[in-house]
């Protein structure tokens, strides 16, 4: 399923990229996917940090039983619902 999604640039932009046979759709969406990576990836580094910043001294026993928990609840979410 596709949105329809309205920006303004300038006009000699829009002409250049024209005059280029640049796809301006597909540049977007290029651009907006590898803007959503990169801001996914940055979210995903501060939570681990928060994590490790609020896990402290925690025995490394635990942090295996913690990472093999949540390999396991992956897993099952993976298997349940392959697509997601």
């Amino acid at each position: 399923m596709s949105v329809k999604i309205i920006i303004s640039i300038p006009e000699e932009l829009k002409e250049e990229a024209e005059k280029l046979e640049i796809d301006i759709r597909r540049v977007v969406e290029e651009c907006l996917r590898r803007a959503i990576a990169e801001k996914k990836r940055k979210v995903l580094a501060e939570a681990i940090k928060q994590l490790v910043d609020a896990a402290g001294e925690l025995p490394v026993d635990e942090w295996v039983e913690i990472i093999k928990s949540s390999r396991k609840s992956l897993d099952h979410r993976y298997l349940s619902n392959p697509k997601a």
